[in-house]
């Protein structure tokens, strides 16, 4: 997704008055959705000398040629993508769809075997985390990718140099998963809606830096034997006060 993430961080770059919301759906039955949503406000555009019709196209054209680029020489099964626009609240969402984890590796062109091989265990003392996910996110210094160049210097020829600020940068990151998988992550905010949590990390340009943890926790062998020493911890502590407490009477 750096691509979309690049286009829609250097837009709102020289904008500096949009909302971006990048997401990741992971449904029940193992179809995936990424989506993008880029919000522009007209009359902070306008005041800026930026006519926001003319932005919104261009966002529309570059959305299409990023997904072109990615299928036009392959076929990939059980891929799809909805690009929807809002020409009233000038809100345009790309959504890609995949029917399986195979089809999403398949559309990033990774490989699935390397992405398990490099799965991590945390020790917790009294469980471990499998990492699902532990990264930062994909706003991680995005500003200085060369694919954002082609929005500098679109920017700069159509409307000149435009002042910026790393506060006026406003990023969602949403993680959904069905509850019933038991992920756990180090969202900021976490919302239930029927059966799917909805993991939200909120954060401006100066702190894209920040880790998104995705994890499981698990109770291995090695907790058990942890559970089973802190038992005896425990009771030992207890028997003690025990005895000193019968000890003085």
């Amino acid at each position: 997704m750096l691509f979309v993430i690049c286009l829609a961080v250097v837009i709102f770059s020289f904008s500096g008055c949009s909302s971006i919301t990048y997401g990741t759906l992971v449904n029940q039955d193992g179809s995936i959705s990424e989506v993008l949503e880029v919000m522009l406000d007209e009359e902070k555009l306008e005041e800026k000398g930026i006519e926001p019709q003319k932005l919104f196209e261009e966002i529309e054209k570059e959305y299409s040629v990023f997904v072109y680029n990615k299928t036009y020489k392959k076929s990939i099964e059980g891929f799809d993508y909805n690009l929807t626009k809002d020409e009233k609240n000038k809100k345009i969402t790309l959504i890609l769809n995949y029917q399986d984890i195979n089809s999403y590796y398949a559309f990033w062109e990774a490989n699935l075997n390397d992405v398990k091989s490099k799965q991590d265990y945390e020790f917790c003392f009294l469980f471990d985390k499998l990492k699902i996910i532990d990264d930062k996110t994909v706003f991680h210094n995005i500003q200085n990718s060369s694919i954002a160049k082609h929005f500098y210097d679109w920017c700069e020829l159509n409307y000149g140099q435009i002042e910026w600020n790393s506060c006026d940068f406003k990023f969602n990151y949403v993680y959904a998963i069905p509850t019933s998988f038991g992920y756990q992550t180090n969202a900021q905010k976490v919302q239930t809606i029927g059966d799917t949590s909805y993991h939200i990390w909120q954060f401006d340009l100066s702190q894209t830096d920040q880790n998104i943890s995705v994890f499981v926790p698990l109770i291995t062998n090695r907790n058990v034997a942890c559970w089973f020493i802190l038992i005896l911890f425990l009771s030992g502590v207890f028997g003690l006060l025990l005895y000193f407490k019968f000890r003085n009477k």
